[in-house]
C-alpha cells in the first residue's frame, strides 16, 4: 500500500465505458431531483420495538472484516446519568449483554445532541452503536437511529471525562437508510472510520459516504473531500468549502461498501433524461482502497470483471455490493488454464446474499506470474432472490385480493367461486418481485375441486390500480430476467418422461407486460427405447448432439388466429438453445416462497 493517504487513495478507473460492460439501471423514476432519480432497492430493517420507559440499546457489529481492526477497550459498567437530559421516553432494544455503561453514555449522548440540535424529537426510534473510536481522553461515535418516517446516521466526538460533546455533530438522514460502518488502521498507524449511507429522499436515491480521520477533538473528512467534519457551512476557523464540495460530489456518485473500502458509480454524463434508456444514468466509476485486502492484490482484472459481470447478472447497479472473492483452487481447471474465483455479494443493505463461482482464463510462463485475459463463463450456486421494496399500498391491495378468495370466493378476475373449492389451503400464493421492476407482485395459483378449473394469476398493484398481468395454468417457473414458462396442463402426445411441454414468455419492461415468446414440446429417446410395439424409432439421424432428446418449436408468430397445432418438425438441442438464447440468457430460476391460503399467512403481509 501507499505510504501516504492523499485526496483519492489507490483510485483504480475502471477499463471500458458504461455501455461496454453493460450497466444498466432498471428501477428509474419520474422527474429529476437534484441526480436523476433511481428507485433504491433497498429493504428496511425491520426491528421496531414499542414498549415502555426502559433504557436500553443495541450494537451492531460489523460484517466485514479488516486488517488492525480497531479493539473498541471496554470499561466497567457506568450508571448512565439523565439529569442534564431530558427524560428518556424512547424505549432502545439492548441485544448486545456486554455493553457497557460508557457505549450507553456515548450513544445516549449523541442521540440526545442530535434532537437539540434538530429542535424536535425522534417520534418512535430504535438507537444502536454502530462503532467507536477512543484517542485522548475524546472517543468518536457513530449511532445509527431507525425513525418512522427516516433513517439518521450520527457522526459525533464526546468528551470521556465530562460526556459532552465539545462541538457540532454530522449527521444525515433519508428514508429507508441503511448505513455501513467500519474502523481500519491508516499507514501512519492512526485509526480511521469509512461510512456509507444509502436510502431514499421523496422516492429518490440519496447516498454519501466518507473517510473520517480522527484526530482527538477534531474529526476531518479525508475522502471524498479534505475539512471539517464537524461542523455544516460554516465551519470556525476551517474551510467552508469542504461541506458543499462534499455535498456536490454526492449529487452525482454512488458508493458501496467493499473488500478494502468502497467501489464508486458515477452519473453517466452523456445521460439525457428522456431520451436514454434509464439504465445508462449509472456507470462504474472507479474503486477507492483505504485498507488491504485479499481483494485488493488479486490480479487487476480479476475484480473489476468480477464487479462488471455483477453489475450485468443482477441488472441493477448500484444495488449489490461485493462481500468476498476468493480463489477457488478447488475448481480450477489446470489442464484448461482456467482459475476460479468464488463471488459472495448482498444487496447494499446486507440481505440477499448469493455466491457464484467465475472462471477467468490465463497464460502462464515460466518464472512469471500469471496473466488473466477475460471472464470465460460463471455459475451461480444459489438463485438471484426478488428484492423489491415492500410498499404498504401494495400489499394492501393483495390483502383484500387474498381475503375475498378466502372469505367470499371471489377469484381475482371476480369470477364467483362458490362451491369449488374443498379446502382453500389448497390454494398457495407468494409476494415477491417476479419481473424484476423494482415492484411486489403477488402469484396465486388455485386448485378448485375439478382439475380443468385450475388456475394461476400474476397480479401486480400499480398507480392505484390492480392488474392482471397474465392468467394461465397455475405451473409457473419465473426467471431473474422477468421471463417465465407456464407448464401445459396435459401431456398427451409427448413422447417424454422428464421434460413436460410448456410455454415461455419473455418480459417487456416498456410496456410492464408479458409476451408469449412461443411452446416447446419434446421426444425422448429413452421413451422409443422401452416402448418399441407402440411407439415409432427415435430418429438418431436428427440428434446431432447426441443429448437423446429433441424439440419441438412453436414460435409466437405461428400460434396467432390461424394455429392449428404445435410444430411437429423434431430438432436438434443445438437448435432449441439457440432460439432459446435471445429470451433466458443466462437467467437462473427464482425460488418463491409459496404459502398455503390461509388467514394466518395472509396476515404477515397486512
Amino acid at each position: 500500500m501507499n505510504n501516504k493517504m492523499p485526496r483519492t487513495p489507490f483510485s483504480t478507473p475502471l477499463s471500458g465505458s458504461a455501455r461496454e460492460t453493460e450497466i444498466r439501471i432498471r428501477n428509474i423514476m419520474s422527474g429529476p431531483k437534484k441526480r436523476p432519480p433511481v428507485l433504491f432497492l433497498v429493504l428496511v430493517f425491520s426491528v421496531c420495538i414499542f414498549c415502555g420507559n426502559l433504557v436500553s440499546c443495541q450494537v451492531a457489529e460489523v460484517n466485514e472484516s479488516a486488517p488492525d481492526r480497531l479493539s473498541n477497550s471496554q470499561s466497567g459498567d457506568v450508571s448512565l446519568d439523565l439529569t442534564e437530559h431530558e427524560p428518556a421516553w424512547v424505549t432502545y432494544l439492548r441485544k448486545d449483554s456486554n455493553l457497557s455503561g460508557e457505549d450507553l453514555k456515548l450513544l445516549e449522548t449523541l442521540f440526545r445532541t442530535a434532537e437539540r440540535l434538530n429542535g424536535y424529537k425522534f417520534q418512535s426510534p430504535t438507537a444502536q452503536l454502530m462503532d467507536f473510536i477512543e484517542k485522548d481522553g475524546w472517543v468518536l461515535g457513530a449511532v445509527f437511529v431507525e425513525d418512522h418516517l427516516e433513517n439518521t446516521l450520527i457522526l459525533g466526538i464526546m468528551d470521556k471525562e465530562t460526556g459532552e460533546v465539545p462541538h457540532s455533530i454530522f449527521q444525515r438522514s433519508c428514508h429507508a437508510g441503511v448505513p455501513q460502518v467500519v474502523t481500519f488502521r491508516g499507514d501512519d498507524g492512526e485509526y480511521r472510520l469509512l461510512y456509507t449511507f444509502n436510502g431514499q429522499e421523496n422516492g429518490q436515491l440519496d447516498d454519501q459516504a466518507g473517510v473520517i480521520r480522527f484526530d482527538g477533538e477534531f474529526m476531518a473528512w479525508e475522502w471524498p473531500v479534505e475539512g471539517d467534519a464537524r461542523y455544516g457551512h460554516e465551519p470556525p476557523g476551517a474551510s467552508p468549502a469542504a461541506f458543499s464540495e462534499y455535498e456536490a460530489y454526492w449529487d452525482s456518485h454512488l458508493a458501496l461498501l467493499a473488500p478494502g473500502g468502497v467501489d464508486v458509480y458515477a452519473v453517466n454524463p452523456d445521460f439525457e433524461w428522456g431520451k436514454d434508456d434509464p439504465w445508462s444514468i449509472w456507470q462504474l466509476d472507479h474503486n477507492e482502497a483505504f485498507w488491504e485486502a485479499e481483494e485488493t492484490n488479486l490480479p487487476i482484472p480479476i475484480y473489476f470483471q468480477s464487479l462488471s459481470w455483477l453489475v450485468g447478472y443482477t441488472n441493477d447497479p448500484g444495488g449489490w455490493r461485493v462481500l468476498s472473492l476468493k480463489p477457488n483452487r478447488e475448481q480450477a481447471d489446470l489442464e484448461a488454464r482456467m482459475d476460479c474465483f468464488t463471488l459472495t455479494a448482498c444487496m447494499d443493505n446486507g440481505t440477499g446474499t448469493f455466491t457464484a463461482d467465475l472462471f477467468f482464463s490465463y497464460d502462464s510462463e515460466p518464472s512469471r506470474p500469471r496473466s488473466y485475459s477475460e471472464l470465460v463463463h460463471a455459475e451461480v450456486r444459489a438463485p438471484l432472490p426478488s428484492a423489491a421494496v415492500p410498499d404498504p399500498e401494495t400489499r394492501a391491495a393483495y390483502v383484500r385480493v387474498l381475503e375475498n378468495l378466502l372469505n367470499n370466493s371471489i377469484l381475482p378476475d371476480n369470477s364467483d367461486g362458490t362451491g369449488i373449492f374443498s379446502d382453500m389451503a389448497d390454494n398457495t400464493f407468494a409476494v415477491a418481485d417476479v419481473d424484476g421492476d423494482g415492484r411486489e407482485e403477488l402469484v396465486l395459483l388455485t386448485r378448485p375441486n375439478i382439475y380443468a378449473g385450475y388456475r394461476g394469476y400474476i397480479l401486480e398493484y400499480y398507480n392505484n390500480a390492480l392488474v392482471i398481468q397474465h392468467s394461465g395454468f397455475p405451473s409457473f417457473t419465473f426467471y431473474s430476467n422477468g421471463a417465465f414458462a407456464e407448464d401445459d396442463s396435459h401431456a398427451q402426445g409427448s413422447w417424454t418422461s422428464q421434460f413436460w411441454p410448456h410455454s415461455i414468455y419473455r418480459y417487456l419492461p416498456g410496456s410492464d407486460s408479458y409476451e408469449l415468446a412461443g411452446h416447446v414440446g419434446a421426444w425422448e429417446k429413452v421413451i422409443s427405447d422401452i416402448n418399441p410395439e407402440s411407439l415409432p424409432p427415435f430418429p438418431t439421424e436428427k440428434d446431432v448432439s447426441r443429448a437423446g432428446i429433441l424439440y419441438y418449436i412453436t414460435p409466437a408468430e405461428d400460434m396467432g388466429p390461424t394455429f392449428t397445432g404445435y410444430s411437429k418438425d423434431a430438432v436438434d438441442q443445438s437448435v432449441y438453445l439457440a432460439w432459446l438464447e435471445p429470451i433466458l440468457g443466462d437467467a437462473r430460476p427464482l425460488e418463491l416462497d409459496y404459502l398455503p391460503l390461509t388467514e394466518e399467512n395472509i396476515v404477515q403481509f397486512k
